[in-house]
């Protein structure tokens, strides 16, 4: 990488390998510094990695892929990835249990974001990660995953990633 283009830095606290909570999500504004990555993992939660602003992209294997804000990717359970954010990029991860991600295909793709469906993944952002099965925020949940289930896919290697600035 370059200083341009960082791989993506967790906040303090967020366990994206949770496996006890329906989803959580977390928005993502800082990068690791240069030749800090962690490189190319796997999680047991399947995650939508959402573009909010700036330069967003994915490494999946030998692909490395970009994608507009109001676009998102979806990575399934155990799928290699690295996300990277361009210099003042901000982005959101939402990972989903596996119970729910089984329910997705097992293929990585890109999918094309509603303005409702961004705002909802904003509030669970700033919502506690675990909630009451039958709560209120549970059945939110429910909404959120059928709306981004339902999203309008696109080809996954759409844009790619740049290497220079």
């Amino acid at each position: 990488m370059n200083a341009f283009i960082e791989a993506t830095k967790w906040p303090m606290g967020f366990e994206p390998d949770d496996t006890t909570s329906l989803l959580q999500c977390t928005i993502v504004n800082e990068r690791t510094s240069v030749g800090t990555s962690v490189g190319q993992h796997v999680h047991q939660t399947g995650q939508f990695v959402v573009a909010l602003s700036g330069l967003v992209g994915l490494a999946l294997g030998r692909n490395r892929i970009a994608f507009p804000p109001s676009s998102a990717a979806w990575v399934p359970p155990g799928c290699r990835h690295e996300g990277f954010l361009g210099e003042g990029a901000v982005s959101l991860y939402c990972h989903i249990n596996p119970e729910w991600a089984a329910m997705l295909p097992t293929e990585p793709y890109r999918l094309l974001l509603s303005p409702m469906v961004i705002e909802m993944l904003k509030h669970f952002s700033t919502l506690p990660r675990r909630f009451p099965m039958h709560s209120h925020e549970a059945r939110l949940a429910g909404v959120l995953f059928e709306e981004l289930a339902a999203a309008p896919k696109l080809p996954i290697s759409f844009v790619l990633f740049p290497d220079h600035p």
